[in-house]
């Protein structure tokens, strides 16, 4: 595999990441509306980065919020998985979180996610609670996670 290359999503990438998207079952489910307001709303800080290992490999957007930042999707191409993309994006996540003065990274998964699960922890994230059936189709509980960074 190329080296990862992470930048910035643009408008012309909406394709690759709904495609991207579409083909992971445990990533958030979005219409194309709200992959476009990731471009056009300007109520709302967000940050959406691409993975590039010879085309659009993955993507990960997160929002801010009072100084905390969720991270509200991530995923990869199938056929690059556990290939250190994920790991690479949510790395370059974090150092821009870190670098735009943000206090801590929160996210949610599925339980049987086990792979994002692993992902999160080994990038210093800790497990902080549970929300009881959060998710359906099917019904699961979601695991909350969150990484604080230094002041």
């Amino acid at each position: 595999m190329s080296a990862v290359k992470i930048r910035e999503a643009q408008a012309a990438d909406l394709d690759a990441i709904v495609e991207i998207e579409r083909r992971n079952p445990f990533a958030a489910h979005w219409n194309e509306d709200e992959y476009l307001r990731l471009f056009r709303d300007s109520q709302v800080r967000r940050l959406a980065l691409i993975a590039v290992v010879d085309g659009v490999a993955g993507f990960v957007i997160a929002r801010e919020v009072a100084g905390e930042w969720e991270l509200e999707n991530i995923a990869v191409s199938p056929r690059l998985q556990r290939g250190g993309v994920g790991s690479a994006l949510l790395r370059e996540l974090c150092d821009r979180v870190l670098s735009a003065g943000g206090a801590k990274l929160l996210l949610e998964v599925r339980e049987s996610n086990v792979a994002a699960r692993k992902l999160y922890e080994g990038q210093g994230f800790n497990l902080t609670g549970r929300r009881k059936n959060y998710y359906s189709n099917p019904e699961e509980d979601a695991l909350l996670f969150e990484k604080n960074f230094p002041k």
